[in-house]
Order: structure tokens, then C-alpha cells, then sequence
């Protein structure tokens, strides 16, 4: 295998370089091309009411919770976020402006800063829909209290593993990547009696691929939740992989996820692997684990088991990916609905990806 992927990488970096040439002397043009589309965003503003109602999960009202909301076109911009804390009745009433073909914006909380409120978990943020070019929208968030999850990781052989990493796909949960070997993963911050599902991953260069473990409402009820999970093996193959990045958002469920990895899917559901970019270059267009011009150790060059897969932005826990995810284990047949890869053994296979277009073809396949 060492032998054929001496033999493929001029190949791979020559297509590399081909996909992500326009990097390359064009900072400024590119920069200049961000610059307008930002003052074309804001050229023509709609205003938009967001009420807010944050309760427990028994009804009660919650007040002084920092609920935040935030236009999906225009991010993490000094007058694309708004945040405001809610009223003794559990409500907030948040007045935005957002451009005017914008189709989503999202609600939610990022974090609670007093301590009174650290016995409950965080949901994560929601999106709005505003095409229907209404001017108040009406959101309502539910708390439950925290629960924990042990979670013990071996590999396929039985063997205990580290430096993995695993959250939660409901709220804002993750473990911090634990590095006590044999150790159960300790992730905190789950909702009591709440069905949720952990995604995990190797969080190594060495393997890609993730778990899953469902978790229905009687277990997340116990105070403890103690489960096991095994890391699939990561089998390096000479079935190679180059990605281009044509457009990466904005994004509907998160600004970040387009910026962060894909996500591929084998047809039966079984296998998923991860790849993350190696490098931001500031530029739309940039190559996942093989940077334009450049020969990288072949660990970097992603690979996978010969077959069809279905190609999804951001990592696994991404709600879009995972909802396709749980389809295609369902046994449904996306094919000709969600864009797919063959990788062919001996070969390296390219393919430049729109992110948002992915994300646009999940959501109308599976009705988000």
C-alpha cells in the first residue's frame, strides 16, 4: 500500500493544486469578493421580532437566561448576533435585522453565566425559518436537569482506548476529549430523561471513523448513565480521496459545521468516516488533509474501504449528517438524492464539494 501511494501523490498533489489554484495570488481578489457580498448583505435589511419563552421541563418559567439569536447570513459580524436575557415570566422579546433573502436564523443559548442555573442542560441552537417574510417569530426552549453518561471505549479487539472524544447530538455536551486510558469517558451535561444519541470518534489522524450509541429516556432518568461503545478499525487502503471546498456556508443548523469536516457515509450506514481540513488558507476554495502544491506524508492523504459512499458536511453529530446517517442504517436508498463518491482501489478519486448545497439536499430529502 506504501508503495502505490508513492506512486499516486504527485498525482494527488497535481489535482490538489487544480482544485485549490485559486488561492493562489488571488488573497486580495478573494478578500475584495468578501468585502462586497458583506455590504450587498446589508444593503437591504428586514427588521424581525423574535419572541422567546425558556421554561423546565415542568413549566416553570426561567429568568435571567441569556437566549441569543443570530442571523445565519451574516454570523458572527459585530450586527449579526443578539443577545438578551429574559424577563421574570421566562420571555425575551429580541429585535434583529437581517438581510433580506435571508432564510433561516437561528435561537438559542450559548451558555448560562450564573451558577444557579448549573443543574440543567443546554440545548443547542434551533433554526427559524423566516422565508414566509413574517415579522414576529415564536420560539420556545426547554430545560431538564443534567444527567452523566460513563461510557466505556475499546477498540475491536476488546482493548480500552484514549484520546477519544464524545458529545452529545441534543445538547451541548461533549467530554473534552478524555486521556485516561481504560477509563470510562465521562461526558456531563446530558438531559435527564431525554432520548439522546452519542457520537464519538478516534480524534487521531489514525482513525478517522466514528460510534454511535443511542440512549433512550429510562436510561438518561438514572443519575448515571453507564454505557460501552466500540471504535470501528481503521483500515488505510490505497482507495484515495481529494476533496475541494467550492462554498462551505452559511450553514442553516450552524455557522461552523462547513468549516470544520465532512462526513462519509458508506451505503449500508455501517462505516462512517470524518475528514477534517489541515489548513485555512482565508479563501472559499481549500483541499481536506492535503494543502494545494504541497507533498504530505501519505497519514495525511484521507483513504477508505473501496465502495459507494454518500458525502454530508461537518462532522457526525452535525444534525442534518446524522439524521441521514440514521436514515441510510434505517435501510432507505438515498441514492440520486445526496451526492456520493466511489472510492476504487488503486486510485485516487476527486471531487469539489458545495457544503451548503450537501446540507440544502439532506434537509429537502429527509423534510427538516
Amino acid at each position: 500500500m506504501h508503495v502505490i501511494v508513492k506512486l499516486l501523490l504527485p498525482v494527488l498533489v497535481v489535482y490538489a493544486t487544480g482544485l485549490a489554484g485559486q488561492e493562489d495570488g488571488q488573497a486580495e481578489d478573494l478578500m475584495d469578493a468578501w468585502t462586497k457580498e458583506q455590504a450587498e448583505l446589508r444593503a437591504e435589511l428586514r427588521a424581525v421580532d423574535v419572541i422567546v419563552q425558556v421554561r423546565d421541563h415542568e413549566g416553570k418559567p426561567l429568568r435571567n437566561v441569556p437566549v441569543t439569536v443570530e442571523s445565519r447570513m451574516l454570523g458572527d459580524e459585530p450586527d449579526g448576533r443578539w443577545e438578551h436575557r429574559t424577563e421574570e415570566n421566562g420571555r425575551v422579546r429580541v429585535k434583529i435585522s437581517v438581510p433580506k433573502d435571508e432564510s433561516h436564523i437561528r435561537v438559542g443559548v450559548y451558555e448560562f453565566l450564573d451558577n444557579v442555573y448549573d443543574r440543567w442542560a443546554i440545548p443547542r441552537l434551533r433554526p427559524i425559518d423566516v422565508n414566509d417574510g413574517a415579522t414576529i417569530y415564536h420560539h420556545t426552549i426547554v430545560f431538564r436537569p443534567k444527567t452523566m453518561a460513563a461510557v466505556a471505549v475499546t477498540d475491536a479487539r476488546g482493548r480500552p482506548l484514549r484520546t477519544l472524544g464524545i458529545t452529545s447530538t441534543s445538547v451541548r455536551a461533549n467530554n473534552g476529549w478524555d486521556e485516561n486510558p481504560g477509563e470510562p469517558l465521562r461526558l456531563e451535561g446530558l438531559a435527564r430523561g431525554a432520548p439522546d444519541m452519542l457520537v464519538g470518534s478516534g480524534n487521531t489522524p489514525g482513525n478517522p471513523m466514528s460510534f454511535f450509541v443511542e440512549l433512550d429516556a429510562s436510561q438518561t432518568s438514572t443519575p448515571l448513565v453507564e454505557v460501552s461503545a466500540v471504535l470501528p478499525t481503521y483500515n488505510q487502503t490505497s482507495a484515495l480521496l481529494v476533496f475541494g471546498v467550492s462554498r462551505r456556508g452559511p450553514m442553516i443548523y450552524s455557522r461552523y459545521a462547513g468549516e470544520i469536516a465532512i462526513t462519509l457515509i458508506s451505503a449500508d450506514g455501517n462505516r462512517v468516516y470524518t475528514f477534517g481540513k489541515s489548513y485555512m488558507s482565508g479563501s472559499p476554495a481549500f483541499v481536506l488533509q492535503l494543502p494545494s502544491g504541497h507533498a504530505v506524508p501519505h497519514e495525511t492523504i484521507p483513504s477508505v474501504e473501496p465502495g459507494k459512499y454518500f458525502i454530508a458536511p461537518g462532522s457526525p453529530d452535525y444534525e442534518p449528517t446524522l439524521k441521514l446517517i440514521r436514515n441510510i442504517r434505517a435501510g432507505n436508498d438515498v441514492t440520486g438524492s445526496i451526492t456520493e463518491i466511489t472510492a476504487i482501489e488503486d486510485q485516487a478519486v476527486g471531487r469539489v464539494l458545495d457544503l451548503v448545497q450537501l446540507e440544502a439536499d439532506i434537509i429537502e430529502l429527509l423534510g427538516l
